[in-house]
């Protein structure tokens, strides 16, 4: 039964992320996955991001098996450029509502192994 209330939490907390105003745009930054997992976190912010494949595509299948080519665990970080939509207001979204926005990604644009100069302000 508590799975069923859990299972029904994370459906509508998925969901909340619909009607929503976004921004389209592209963004830099740091992209780790693991079991319950799908983060992006922009460069230059404190702000973790939900990220979910745009509808009907598998961005985020394809997110998932390039981290997985470059890392040697599953929470590790890497360097994504990325472009798709966000939330433009915070809010709680994913699993658990533990992140600031969602992140729908329309195009990879690269991943590789994070570099100590990858988020430097640009001037």
């Amino acid at each position: 039964m508590h799975w069923i209330i859990s299972s029904t939490a994370l459906g509508l907390l998925a969901c909340s992320a619909i009607g929503k105003p976004m921004e389209t745009g592209e963004w830099e930054g740091t992209l780790n996955f693991g079991p319950n997992l799908s983060n992006f976190r922009p460069c230059n912010s404190r702000e973790s991001w939900w990220l979910k494949g745009e509808r009907y595509t598998d961005i985020e299948d394809q997110l998932r098996k390039m981290h997985a080519e470059i890392t040697e665990s599953p929470y590790d970080k890497v360097y994504a450029r990325l472009q798709g939509k966000r939330s433009k207001n915070k809010g709680q979204y994913g699993g658990l509502g533990t992140y600031d926005r969602v992140f729908y990604v329309s195009k990879i644009l690269e991943v590789r192994p994070s570099q100590p100069d990858d988020c430097q302000r640009k001037k």
